[in-house]
């Protein structure tokens, strides 16, 4: 008998759990589907243990009926009536759990906010003794804030000093001689002892050295050279070795022979052989840009650094930047280094007030 009402029971209760599992895994509440099915099981293995309890009661106080009448059909609907019964309830509470659960959250979140609230408030927290005293004296802060302020302007000011004397023309002019020294010495390496060794390489060396672009470091070795340097064959050969070196073409090097042209013009004048009447300080100053004006001319009709037959070496025409005579000109260059003897005009420069940081 009682095999047979767990019998009946359990069609229902399995079917009531496969109707709650198909609505849960809808809502997606997989979780709480499985919390009814074990609330589900437990309210079923009660529902059997009381039906066992009540048949032995009745058994044993003799109030039991025979077999026929409590008939397995009988008992096995009602038990099925009370199982879809409790799960019934089971479903109802579930829909009605859902924003119930999720209110209860809230609540219990709130509720945590406002008690680690009070413990932050609870806590002593140990307060500087400057901070209180600034805070209840307002005279102190004023200072202090004034104090701030003068700090503030004395570092501003300073550091608009160093950025004005930094910048002065005088300090610019001393970082380009130290610059343009570094050029001097970086290639004095190489030329004229070791003029193989000065590759492109090396050269690109010296630029990102310096800080100078190719053409800027041709100019600043040509200039050294007609002032400082014994004008001969191999002066001229160290200037072609470097044109090869730093790649240069024959508009960069036309260029930078008529750049330095029209600067030596603008310090020292018009090329002029007669100096009758002039003072010693004029007689001298002519005298050196004779002898510079002799080397430029040079260098521009040299063919081995400006092909003579191109169109750059007719535009390349020192004698117009100096406005020197063709009569000026025929006497003032050189037609052989080996013959011409340029020493007497070395001691002529003046290198105090020269060119240095161009």
């Amino acid at each position: 008998m009682q095999t047979s009402l767990l019998a009946g029971v359990q069609p229902v209760c399995t079917a009531r759990g496969k109707h709650l599992s198909g609505r849960c895994k809808e809502s997606g509440f997989g979780a709480l589907l499985a919390e009814r099915r074990q609330k589900g099981a437990a309210h079923t293995a009660g529902c059997r243990q009381h039906c066992v309890h009540t048949r032995a009661a009745k058994q044993s106080s003799g109030l039991d009926k025979s077999p026929s009448a409590f008939p397995e059909e009988d008992a096995a609907p009602s038990l099925a009536a009370a199982s879809q019964h409790s799960h019934a309830q089971a479903d109802g509470q579930l829909q009605e759990g859902m924003p119930q659960q999720e209110s209860t959250a809230a609540m219990h979140e709130s509720k945590l906010m406002r008690e680690s609230h009070s413990l932050q408030q609870a806590v002593p927290t140990k307060s500087n003794p400057a901070l209180q005293y600034l805070n209840s004296h307002k005279a102190a802060r004023l200072g202090l804030y004034g104090a701030a302020v003068f700090l503030a302007g004395t570092l501003l000011v300073a550091a608009y000093r160093v950025f004005q004397k930094y910048n002065a023309p005088q300090n610019k002019r001393k970082r380009n001689v130290s610059k343009n020294k570094l050029v001097v010495e970086s290639l004095q390496e190489y030329l004229p002892n070791r003029r193989s060794a000065l590759t492109p390489s090396v050269a690109r060396n010296i630029q990102i050295k310096t800080g100078f672009n190719a053409s800027e470091v041709f100019r600043k070795f040509l200039w050294y050279l007609l002032r400082e340097r014994k004008f001969d064959s191999e002066a001229v050969n160290d200037v072609v070795q470097l044109k090869a070196s730093l790649q240069l073409s024959d508009a960069e090097v036309s260029e930078a022979i008529q750049e330095r042209a029209k600067r030596i013009y603008d310090k020292y004048g018009n090329v002029m052989l007669d100096v009758k009447g002039m003072t010693k300080a004029g007689i001298e100053r002519k005298a050196t840009c004779q002898a510079l004006f002799a080397k430029l001319l040079y260098l521009a009709e040299c063919d081995t650094l400006l092909p003579q037959d191109s169109e750059l070496a007719q535009k390349t025409n020192v004698p117009d930047v100096f406005g020197a005579t063709q009569e000026d000109t025929d006497g003032l260059r050189i037609v052989s280094l080996e013959e011409m003897d340029l020493d007497m005009l070395e001691g002529q420069f003046d290198h105090t007030d020269g060119d240095e940081a161009s």
